[in-house]
């Protein structure tokens, strides 16, 4: 193939993905149908086989298309979830090498979060508030096993944790208080925020103390959302947030 072949070919693909696309967006093709075979579409776009697994490849990227070995690709079944996972890299990517956007992202946090635990203290089902102090439970549990890590780590021991169960505790904590609201869009969102940023926090988190703070901080959320507070859980809420802020900028400027 020569170096010309292939932006022809790409263009080629592209034609055949925006056929496919439209079919999608038109409800021809629906969640779950499997897509014409690659001859059918060979013989209806007049290009070769190259060129249609290019286009389908991108509609997998895209998130639309599911690919199996040895079967016809199928419409994907959209999720909420799903999107978010596949955003993931790309996230990360954008929050590594762009500082400005690391601050707005962790403003935007903060705006999201005083509002869902806001909405959060305006239903607070004793059934909700028990899990809440649960994982608290929980978390205070976990805080050995980071004390273990850091007497390793201090002694040149191996630990290989990258993502231990006291920082996955902190997750489902802010995404259990977005389940409260009875949005699942907001706890799906939740999520996503908490763990696109715990990646540049683990180090911050795992500091000698902050377990202690991090807990403290939880309770007195819990109670004021057990308590029907709306404005002193967004205050306790905003209070946990920028602490953490204020403390990674602080490590940060010191590097």
């Amino acid at each position: 193939m020569t170096s010309a072949d292939q932006p022809a070919r790409t263009k080629r693909a592209d034609h055949v993905q925006a056929h496919l696309l439209a079919r999608i967006r038109e409800g021809e093709l629906r969640p779950g149908d499997l897509l014409p075979s690659e001859r059918e579409l060979m013989t209806a776009m007049s290009v070769g086989r190259v060129t249609i697994r290019e286009a389908m490849q991108n509609l997998q990227r895209m998130g639309l298309v599911e690919i199996r070995h040895g079967g016809r690709p199928r419409v994907r079944q959209p999720t909420l979830e799903q999107v978010i996972r596949d955003m993931g890299e790309t996230m990360r990517h954008t929050l590594t090498y762009s500082g400005d956007t690391f601050d707005h992202f962790k403003n935007a946090r903060l705006v999201f979060e005083k509002e869902m635990v806001r909405l959060a203290a305006l239903v607070p089902r004793p059934e909700r508030i028990q899990h809440l102090r649960d994982l608290i439970g929980a978390m205070d549990a976990a805080k050995v096993q980071r004390e273990q890590w850091r007497e390793g780590s201090e002694a040149g021991w191996p630990t290989g944790i990258a993502y231990d169960a006291f920082l996955r505790l902190d997750g489902d904590f802010h995404k259990a208080i977005a389940l409260m609201t009875g949005n699942p869009v907001l706890a799906a969102l939740c999520g996503a925020l908490f763990d696109w940023l715990a990646y540049f926090h683990v180090d911050r988190v795992r500091s000698p103390g902050l377990e202690r703070l991090t807990i403290e901080e939880h309770s007195r959320i819990v109670d004021a959302l057990e308590a029907g507070d709306p404005d002193l859980a967004v205050g306790r809420m905003a209070e946990h947030l920028n602490r953490a802020n204020t403390l990674y900028r602080q490590d940060h400027a010191a590097l």
